[in-house]
């Protein structure tokens, strides 16, 4: 399955926040959550989760960018499966990082979702219409 589109959520007063019904029977099984690229968490299915984990494994571990990115993707990741409700509880840590306050948007991004603190999503859109055009006109060289 690919994740795609933009939801606009609330977090509640206990820290759980409802997942986009079309997503939901995907992460039942279970997801991680972990502190993600940009500001925000990312959600993986486990075995998505797993995938990126072994990628990282598979790089040698006399790299410093590779041990400071094993360490905080990895230290700072949580399990969860979604409630009955389709909700999952992040963890204060993952919220305090990500600067998620109440009101939330959550992204699909191809093989995973982030969650976002809304009014920094928004910059980050505004600021990247900007440069759309140029990133994909830069990614034709390696085969977009």
């Amino acid at each position: 399955m690919s994740f795609y589109g933009e939801y606009e959520h609330s977090i509640d007063e206990k820290g759980r926040v409802t997942l986009p019904s079309r997503f939901r029977e995907e992460l039942q099984s279970g997801l991680v959550m972990a502190y993600w690229l940009d500001n925000c968490i990312g959600v993986f299915g486990k075995e998505e989760f797993d995938k990126l984990g072994g990628e990282l494994s598979s790089m040698p571990t006399s790299s410093k960018e590779v041990r400071s990115m094993s360490r905080v993707l990895f230290s700072r990741a949580s399990e969860g499966v979604p409630d009955r409700q389709g909700r999952i509880n992040i963890p204060a840590n993952l919220r305090r990082m990500a600067g998620l306050d109440r009101e939330v948007v959550i992204v699909g991004v191809r093989n995973h979702l982030e969650i976002w603190q809304k009014a920094r999503w928004q910059r980050y859109v505004d600021e990247g219409a900007e440069t759309y055009a140029q990133n994909a006109e830069s990614l034709t060289d390696r085969g977009f």
